[in-house]
């Protein structure tokens, strides 16, 4: 979910769409509000140690999508 968050925040920030990006088509900002609505808030999480720590694991993982 971490990773997904962050993810989503830099698309908002600077975002594309579609093609002819060169003539400022497709440009989109996203105003993100985060809002629980289930369960308990654990706080940051810092997904990128894990995902060092767990490469093998996620690139594994990744060899599944084809």
């Amino acid at each position: 979910m971490a990773f997904f968050t962050d993810v989503l925040h830099a698309f908002g920030r600077r975002g594309r769409l579609g093609g002819r990006i060169g003539s400022g088509h497709g440009v989109i900002r996203a105003d993100l509000t985060p809002e629980l609505l289930a369960g308990d808030d654990a706080g940051p999480v810092d997904w990128r140690t894990h995902l060092r720590d767990n490469r093998d694991e996620a690139m594994e993982a990744l060899t599944w999508l084809t």
